[in-house]
């Protein structure tokens, strides 16, 4: 396979989304499945947060030249959403059920109505890391914002693990 150009990333949908939605809707369609066939909500948090990893990294590769600016901001959003959907799973799979579920789970429509709301969640809140990854002409120097804007995510990531921790 040969590399892309910028061009032709753009191509995959103004900017990658027309491929992230994709993508998302057939990852979490896909969890949908499994959970709906096997009566069971075990995968639903865990679909969800690692979706979050698998759009950050596709749109990160996907394409030239790679700034600080887009590694240090997919590293971040890789490590907490990943931390978080292992968490979830672990904490899903010792309890044995998610409650949020048992009155919705038999019942199709309304439990695809959930992974609808998540489809749209993870596209959604991943919009502006797949413009920036896949923004590749525009790249400004780094500045303050930048640096605040990594401590910040450090910093609240940091406070979501410490606040698992003491709630397990």
């Amino acid at each position: 396979l040969r590399q892309m150009t910028d061009v032709e990333v753009c191509a995959l949908g103004g900017h990658g989304f027309l491929l992230c939605f994709i993508v998302t809707c057939g990852m979490q369609l896909s969890f949908f499945a499994v959970a709906y066939g096997c009566s069971f909500d075990k995968v639903t948090d865990f679909a969800g947060g690692m979706n979050f990893t698998v759009l950050a990294i596709l749109t990160l590769v996907n394409g030239g030249s790679m700034t600080t600016r887009q590694w240090v901001t997919t590293l971040l959003v890789c490590v907490s959403r990943t931390q978080l959907a292992l968490l979830l799973l672990h904490r899903v799979l010792k309890r044995g059920h998610d409650a949020r579920f048992d009155e919705m789970r038999a019942h199709f429509f309304a439990f695809l109505g959930f992974w609808i709301f998540q489809i749209m969640w993870v596209y959604v809140v991943s919009a502006p890391l797949i413009y920036l990854n896949c923004e590749r002409a525009y790249n400004p120097a780094l500045g303050i914002t930048d640096y605040i804007g990594w401590i910040l995510t450090a910093l609240g990531f940091g406070l979501q693990v410490f606040a698992d921790l003491q709630k397990m």
